[in-house]
């Protein structure tokens, strides 16, 4: 668990530099010449940059996500060894996950 927080640390620490480095980008985007033109974007090698600075946010938060899925898991499984249906009164059985309730069926007469 430890060692899932501290990859996750850094992971976020390389996140908030990217992130950095992308608004000083596009401080520098904002400024030029070529972006003022109608489709300046499509030319301007700063913006592609940025979307290269996009693009490794992206793939950083996507291992974050991967991550946390795998520690939930981890802990559902843990989760589900412990789980028990308990009896709670006479003919009744509450699932404690979902408490629902499953009656018996009556006799038919």
């Amino acid at each position: 668990m430890r060692k899932t927080i501290t990859k996750i640390d850094e992971i976020e620490e390389q996140i908030n530099e990217l992130l950095d480095q992308r608004d000083t980008l596009e401080e520098k985007c904002d400024s030029l010449p070529e972006c003022q033109e109608e489709d300046g974007c499509e030319t301007c090698k700063t913006y592609a940059k940025i979307a290269e600075v996009d693009e490794k946010i992206e793939k950083l938060e996507d291992q974050i996500d991967a991550i946390t899925a795998e520690e939930e898991g981890t802990e559902e499984e843990e989760e589900e060894e412990e789980e028990e249906v308990k009896p709670k009164k006479k003919g009744k059985v509450v699932d404690e996950e979902d408490e629902e309730e499953i009656k018996p069926k009556k006799k038919k007469k």
